[in-house]
């Protein structure tokens, strides 16, 4: 990733009312679960579905991958792909459940470490020919 992203989905609580000695208390509760991928964070290759679109994981566990597509005019840039995008936060799928990412997620791409290949070995035969008896 070429920018920190922040996956976050979060759980409220209903207003808890009771008294102690004569004082309503009033509890509400937010539970927010994240998950950060820091920039430069290495990833795994999990599916190839096509030419533009990649799912990636960055930490083991069952669908704990994100989707990558180079639909989105970047120059063939690799993207995050979300299900919907509201305000530079996308909707994604983690690990079965539904995240939001980070305002400006949508401008992180994807990076790669590329290897060349140098050894090229070529086998050649040269075809003598046949005659007709």
């Amino acid at each position: 990733m070429s920018d920190p992203l922040a996956l976050r989905r979060g759980e409220s609580n209903e207003n808890q009312k009771s008294t102690d000695d004569g004082k309503l208390i009033v509890q509400s509760g937010r539970t927010i679960d994240q998950v950060t991928i820091k920039a430069n964070t290495p990833g795994a290759i999990d599916v190839v579905a096509d030419i533009k679109t990649i799912k990636v994981a960055f930490e083991e566990g069952a669908e704990k991958s994100l989707v990558f597509s180079s639909n989105n005019n970047r120059n063939g840039y690799y993207s995050l792909k979300a299900l919907n995008w509201k305000n530079g936060k996308g909707e994604v799928n983690y690990g079965g459940q539904t995240f939001y990412s980070n305002q400006g997620s949508e401008q992180s791409i994807l990076l790669f470490k590329m290897k060349s290949i140098r050894k090229l070995r070529v086998n050649e035969k040269v075809a003598k020919g046949r005659k007709v008896n």
